[in-house]
């Protein structure tokens, strides 16, 4: 009987906290200030060039021109094979920094550090001007006693090969980091269950690792390729006709700057959001997840996503 009193408090005290209060949605005054604020910020901007002295009918020319195509080409080429060859090495040093091995480790471990280390434009110049050192490349022959190779350093180290170079030993460091991080984001036990099944480390990492990492290592890979096709206008101190060196070019004749400049924004542009696309649509076929859109309603909704200017602002 004492507890009825105790029943009915509690009770009363539950319904003070179900009363049936109308609603009052909250207003986030910051979020129409920001977009005003950034809407006032791109009217000023275009205002500011609209104003400006630039002769915007001659950008569809140097669009089109033939060396501003020939630079595009050149600088998909250079991007698509520089990163190519910096996946395969990156894997090899990926490797090597998870090896048992201590010589392999340390090897592994201060080509990063180096290459982390040196800007890619130094590596540029210094390659591209390796000659002034060594004029020629000799592999001496030690039975006939003359030269198995032979050759002018200026023949072997082209624009075009010194830019690969550069690259390639840069972007290297960085792939190996990315593809070290994706096998250690792998579950310790899947490993231990593949060595359960007699599997050695060679097959473990073939078979148990690498294809379970790549759900990892594709989403920055990825970001670097894109960061890849940027950096190839850093070629054009070495004067290889790229899209930037082709703008500095066409733009040479008549002074007529920012127009082809604009011109070549517009082809990055284009190269960036073609990535993109591929990216999202590579990282759609990797992951197993039944809650994406399937068949063409994905390719749609993957292109929608490419070119959606918030995405490419981030990259």
């Amino acid at each position: 009987m004492k507890k009825e009193p105790e029943a009915r408090a509690s009770a009363t005290t539950d319904d003070r906290f179900h009363l049936d209060l109308p609603e009052r949605p909250i207003i986030h005054w910051s979020r129409p200030i920001v977009a005003l604020l950034v809407l006032l910020l791109v009217v000023f901007v275009v205002l500011l060039f609209w104003r400006a002295k630039i002769n915007y009918a001659s950008v569809p020319k140097y669009f089109m021109a033939p060396l501003m195509l020939e630079g595009v080409w050149n600088a998909i080429k250079l991007a698509l094979l520089a990163q190519t060859l910096a996946i395969v090495v990156g894997s090899i040093l990926a490797v090597m920094r998870l090896s048992k091995n201590a010589v392999n480790r340390h090897i592994a471990s201060l080509y990063v550090w180096f290459w982390r280390a040196v800007p890619v434009l130094v590596s540029l110049l210094i390659w591209f001007n390796l000659a002034l050192v060594l004029q020629r490349i000799q592999i001496p022959d030690p039975f006939s006693g003359g030269y198995l190779i032979d050759l002018n350093t200026n023949d072997v180290l082209t624009p075009f090969v010194a830019a690969l170079i550069a690259l390639t030993l840069n972007e290297s460091a960085y792939m190996a980091e990315i593809i070290r991080a994706g096998i250690l984001g792998v579950d310790s036990g899947q490993i231990e269950a593949a060595r359960a099944l007699g599997m050695n480390d060679r097959t473990i990492l073939r078979r148990a690792t690498l294809p379970q990492a790549t759900r990892l290592i594709i989403p920055p890979t990825s970001n670097e390729l894109i960061n890849m096709i940027k950096e190839t206008s850093l070629v054009s101190v070495i004067s290889y006709i790229e899209i930037t060196e082709a703008a500095n070019r066409l733009s040479a004749a008549n002074l007529d700057i920012i127009p082809a400049l604009f011109a070549a924004v517009v082809w990055y542009l284009i190269l960036v959001t073609i990535a993109t696309f591929f990216q999202r649509w590579v990282e759609d076929r990797v992951s197993h997840s039944n809650s994406r859109p399937r068949g063409g309603r994905r390719l749609f909704r993957t292109l929608l996503g490419s070119w959606n200017p918030l995405t490419l602002a981030k990259r």
